[in-house]
């Protein structure tokens, strides 16, 4: 079984095993119910855990890209002044 993501990219069958190698289980611990995610034995995770990093990374960023763009349209960066040292001396003054 494959699926095509809207990225073009093609998705295998054992890609949505990885994203589904956890479940939900909920203990209760001192009469209240305490839910976790555990890892099912024996299955791979790459998928799940790059997808949550990514989307992590994704939450962090908290920038709003539109307005980030129109910023960038208004003042554009200026040029970086140069690095190098000019030596009078160098330049035959």
């Amino acid at each position: 079984m494959t699926c095509s993501s809207n990225a073009g990219l093609t998705r295998t069958a054992a890609h949505f095993e990885q994203l589904a190698s956890e479940r939900l289980v909920t203990r209760y611990m001192r009469g209240r119910p305490d839910r976790r995610f555990e890892r099912i034995p024996g299955r791979r995770a790459e998928t799940l855990d790059a997808l949550t990093y990514a989307l992590a990374a994704r939450e962090g960023l908290a920038i709003n890209l539109d307005m980030r763009e129109e910023a960038l349209k208004l003042h554009p960066a200026s040029e970086q002044p140069s690095r190098v040292m000019r030596s009078k001396w160098m330049e035959g003054l």
